[in-house]
């Protein structure tokens, strides 16, 4: 039990590193901030976020399928069971950070495609972690 729950969560840590890293090069390099922009001013960002092109939302569809397949990879992979409930939780909890982010930050309608994409990344990702123990 205990290797399970340190396993959902090192799968969470490393999921979320994962999508941290994307999304930096998304914002750092891909499609950079203006100078001064800070994510903690809603309003500014807003504005960023409006004159971002498609392929930079792609980008982001990306970072949270990383995160939730990888993450979920990780739980699955160490976990001392076969079930998918590491992979669930992880992808479940991508999803609904996804969810809470559509809320918050003004995105196209199309973008709700990643709640369901999170938990599909998640399940594939316990199936491939299955097959590699």
């Amino acid at each position: 039990m205990l290797r399970n729950i340190l396993a959902t969560l090192g799968g969470f840590v490393v999921g979320s590193a994962m999508n941290m890293a994307v999304i930096m090069f998304n914002t750092g390099v891909l499609y950079p901030m203006p100078p001064g922009t800070d994510f903690g001013n809603p309003e500014a960002f807003a504005a960023y976020i409006a004159t971002l092109p498609v392929p930079a939302f792609l980008v982001v569809l990306v970072a949270h399928s990383v995160q939730a397949g990888g993450g979920a990879w990780v739980a699955s992979r160490f976990a001392n069971t076969r079930g998918p409930v590491p992979a669930i939780i992880i992808g479940g909890l991508t999803a609904l950070g996804s969810t809470m982010g559509m809320f918050q930050v003004p995105a196209p309608a199309w973008m709700w495609l990643d709640v369901p994409l999170n938990l599909l990344c998640a399940y594939t990702a316990w199936q491939l972690a299955l097959k590699s123990r």
